[in-house]
């Protein structure tokens, strides 16, 4: 696993704030050509640092324009609920428990999914429906190679 750098740290916070910025960009960030950080990226994709790039795609652009949050006691295996499109997040809290984001038309297109779907599935849930998005992305805030070594150390041991 590859250990990390300053100038690992700073193409980090440079590609959470926009992962198509460009690799000469990139490259002139770190005083490097661009060879050595195309290397670097990479490396921090095999090592598991980068997740992955994608595109966030806006549900309301597609008609999606009722969201919530759903807390839920499931009787089943989490992974059964990747088959729905409406679930776009699923985290488990403890147990059963699990937190989703899900995505539906309206009001009456939620109630069918959790009449048509959810329901045989949960012993219990809530429905948290959101009101207004105030923060969508979460940035990790990379100060310095010495905080980073230091988060590294303590998830490691």
């Amino acid at each position: 696993m590859k250990r990390i750098d300053q100038k690992d740290i700073t193409l980090l916070n440079i590609l959470q704030k926009d992962a198509r910025t460009k690799l000469r960009s990139l490259a002139d960030s770190l005083a490097l050509t661009t060879s050595p950080t195309h290397d670097r990226v990479l490396l921090l994709l095999r090592d598991g640092y980068i997740k992955n790039f994608k595109a966030v795609i806006d549900p309301q652009k597609f008609g999606y324009r009722y969201r919530a949050f759903v807390w839920v006691e499931l009787l089943v295996d989490a992974e059964q609920l990747a088959c729905f499109h409406e679930v776009e997040l699923a985290y488990q809290l403890t147990g059963n428990t699990f937190m989703l984001l899900v995505n539906t038309k309206d009001a009456k297109a939620y109630s069918q999914f959790i009449v048509n779907h959810l329901r045989d599935m949960v012993t219990d849930f809530k429905t948290y429906p959101v009101s207004r998005e105030v923060k969508t992305f979460a940035r990790l805030d990379f100060e310095d190679i010495k905080t980073v070594s230091k988060r590294l150390e303590s998830v490691s041991s």
